[in-house]
């Protein structure tokens, strides 16, 4: 999280709750709900159980699927960019959750992490005087919503590995899925999802809508970008620049604009 915030300032870079990228505050909206468990322990005493929803949350959440989606828009969007300052500013908000939850728990290394944090003038000097953030309901409705996206995910995830063992593909990156579902319901609800080639970690998602519940796994026909390594339809189309997708080839015509 904080090799992510080396040139986040929260004074002047966070992002306004419902101006952040739907997953950022689906994200928020999970340290938040661990947040108000931890707070319920802490006040029974219940230490075994605080440090389980962190540890799981962290593992779960964010290591095996949020941060996953995070790479492409922290490493190759524009510095400035809404994308990746909507990701910065979720890591952000997350990272003081997290840290209120454990300075009881893990002092000396929370400690130490306060002191690397991007800070806003009013903050305090240590960890440890830190205000327990006031209690807030959770978003209920945006944390259904993306369980029933999650578990949805976990089906793909077993077809794309699946793929990779008949050696269809190498990696997820290379995959087209064409996810064929029985009900209009299901397929509004996916394409609600403005971003779900990149949530899924692949190249290509086709829906259609047939008479039982299937999920294919074909080799995309797109390039693969030399800058992101992202496979997409816009690779080779630029005669200046044929090796890179229409998001790179914006950030490189940028630098090659500087004096």
């Amino acid at each position: 999280c904080l090799g992510n915030l080396f040139d986040f300032n929260p004074e002047r870079d966070i992002v306004g709750y419902e101006k952040l990228l739907e997953v950022d505050r689906w994200a928020m909206e999970k340290a938040r709900e661990i947040l108000n468990r931890a707070e319920d322990y802490y006040e029974n005493f219940d230490f075994h159980n605080i440090f389980t929803i962190a540890y799981n949350f962290c593992n779960q959440e964010l290591s095996s699927f949020y941060f996953d989606t995070l790479k492409d828009r922290l490493y190759t969007y524009g510095k400035e960019s809404k994308e990746r300052r909507s990701a910065q500013t979720a890591i952000y908000q997350i990272t003081i959750f997290l840290l209120n939850i454990l300075a009881p728990i893990l002092s000396f290394t929370t400690e130490e992490v306060w002191q690397n944090f991007p800070k806003k003038k009013d903050d305090t000097l240590s960890v440890h005087l830190l205000a327990w953030p006031a209690r807030k309901k959770v978003n209920e409705k945006l944390l259904s919503r993306w369980e029933r996206f999650l578990e949805l995910r976990k089906k793909v995830l077993k077809a794309l590995e699946e793929a990779r063992i008949k050696k269809i593909i190498g990696s997820s990156m290379q995959a087209r899925v064409i996810l064929s579902l029985p009900d209009e319901e299901t397929i509004k609800f996916l394409k609600t999802f403005s971003r779900l080639p990149d949530l899924l970690l692949v190249a290509e998602v086709e829906i259609e809508k047939q008479k039982e519940f299937k999920i294919k796994v074909e080799r995309t026909g797109h390039q693969k970008c030399s800058r992101c390594w992202v496979y997409h339809q816009s690779v080779g189309r630029n005669r200046e620049y044929p090796d890179l997708c229409e998001k790179c080839r914006g950030q490189v015509s940028t630098f090659d604009k500087m004096p």
